[in-house]
């Protein structure tokens, strides 16, 4: 990562995650999010992330919301 910026994580939990979550499923949680804050942080220059991890009847959901730069999708009509 980035040691030029320092990123503030924000989490959310939601739900019963100790029994919704194994360790083989949190392990790939784990890597997602990963990924996610460290593409916050070098691509976007993000200051802050918003982590929100669901537990749901047969699923997780996990959501980030950062603060960064973005992009701007280019547009499916042609020019």
């Amino acid at each position: 990562m980035n040691e030029n910026h320092t990123l503030q994580p924000v989490p959310h939990l939601s739900g019963p995650l100790d029994a919704a979550v194994g360790r083989g499923p949190a392990e790939h949680v784990h890597g997602v999010l990963r990924e996610g804050l460290s593409n916050a942080l070098r691509h976007a220059a993000a200051t802050t992330v918003t982590i929100t991890l669901r537990a749901l009847p047969g699923r997780l959901e996990l959501e980030t919301i950062d603060d960064g730069s973005g992009f701007v999708e280019p547009s499916s009509a042609p020019a």
